[in-house]
């Protein structure tokens, strides 16, 4: 049995990609870049139905490893160790990671009960066993409110604003953190990431998509000097 892996689908290196994986290999990670021509029903990506079927054909694939993380590929930056990422992932469920903005639809907003600023689900990290992979897109497939062509948050968002979740958010950034709508919490200790609120330490940092700030890693480096 290995232990960990991480999975990021991409059509082609781009964006932080290379330091990503970079970061990866230096804290001697395995990962898997599923390239999307190599993809069934690939053009349907946008779909929950066809995310649903890439994690359970990776859950299948990698089932040899002890710990998965399904992960953007572009907009994803890593720091710590792999020992700190392996004991952080649940062995019974799967780990959402959590956002500040209840996309697509924000009147659902008032409706989440929490009162940590990472209220909402955000698609693009994932992480639990593969057996706990397969056992979460059985019970979201035969959920009622599941629409197999429609938005992945879009529904894990319903299910919050109802009180439910299948699986766990991480609404402490214990493991993922998202910096869209940050307000000033992510800062740095001796080049390591800490949520200052939560006082968290978490490992994968996703600067979602067109939120990339170089003013973010220039306050990293500012704390190795």
């Amino acid at each position: 049995m290995k232990d960990l892996l991480v999975i990021m689908p991409a059509t082609q290196e781009y964006g932080l990609m290379r330091q990503y994986i970079g970061q990866l290999e230096a804290a001697k990670i395995d990962y898997h870049v599923a390239r999307l021509s190599e993809i069934p029903n690939a053009n349907a990506g946008g779909t929950h139905a066809y995310a649903l079927d890439f994690y359970r054909r990776c859950a299948q694939l990698f089932g040899n490893y002890e710990k998965l993380v399904f992960s953007d590929a572009f907009d994803v930056l890593f720091f710590g160790s792999k020992d700190e990422v392996i004991w952080k992932i649940p062995s019974t469920h799967v780990l959402c990671a959590a956002e500040r903005n209840c996309y697509p639809d924000p009147s659902l907003a008032s409706l989440v009960r929490n009162t940590l600023p990472w209220r909402f689900v955000n698609c693009g990290l994932t992480a639990g066993t593969p057996e706990s992979f397969l056992k979460w897109v059985e019970k979201i497939e035969v959920h009622p409110l599941y629409v197999p062509d429609g938005l992945n948050q879009a529904f894990f968002n319903t299910l919050l604003s109802r009180g439910e979740h299948l699986g766990e958010l991480d609404d402490i950034t214990s493991l993922f953190y998202c910096l869209y709508m940050d307000a000033g919490e992510l800062d740095f200790d001796k080049g390591m990431p800490i949520n200052k609120l939560c006082l968290t330490r978490p490992n994968f940092i996703h600067f979602n998509g067109k939120c990339f700030h170089p003013g973010v890693l220039a306050r990293r480096e500012e704390t190795l000097r």
